[in-house]
């Protein structure tokens, strides 16, 4: 399985922009990082904190998004533990 071998390929984190990936990488790479890519779309404070429950770290916002929207985000702490 390709997910296995990235251990050995030396890699620190996974971007994840299939919500399957996050159950398959969870069961086989527990210990790296998960970040959601641009392509999972995610836009609002909602969004960020389901990942963040289903063990996603960093999350790569929408372009989508503007300025003021990721402001408003900062300040309900949606993106800090």
């Amino acid at each position: 399985m390709l997910l296995s071998r990235l251990r050995e390929m030396g890699t620190d984190a996974i971007i994840i922009q299939d919500l399957g990936l996050i159950s398959l990488s969870r069961k086989y790479l527990r210990d790296l990082p998960l970040h959601a890519s641009t392509q999972m779309t995610l836009h609002n404070s909602g969004g960020v904190r389901f990942v963040k429950e289903l063990g996603i770290e960093r999350v790569v916002l929408s372009r989508e998004v503007s300025l003021e929207d990721i402001k408003k985000g900062k300040r309900k702490k949606c993106c800090r533990d």
